[in-house]
């Protein structure tokens, strides 16, 4: 049983403990702009680049990773 496995137990716990830190980082920065610029248009403007970040970066990393060997020598 899943239960029973400690490894996936402390994996399930860290990648919890993870996204609960990736939020309450996220409030913070979103806290920290409308406080330090005054305006929506900041803070919407952090959002969108948040979201639209991993969408544009994405496929440009995952094809440098598949190409990079760890092991090999550059």
């Amino acid at each position: 049983m899943i239960r029973s496995n400690r490894a996936f137990r402390y994996l399930w716990a860290s990648r919890l403990l993870s996204f609960f830190g990736d939020s309450v980082g996220l409030i913070a920065l979103l806290l920290y702009t409308a406080d330090s610029f005054g305006n929506a248009l900041a803070v919407a403007l952090l959002m969108l680049a948040g979201d639209f970040a991993p969408n544009l970066f994405g496929p440009f990393a995952g094809t440098f990773s598949d190409r990079w060997d760890p092991a090999g020598s550059w």
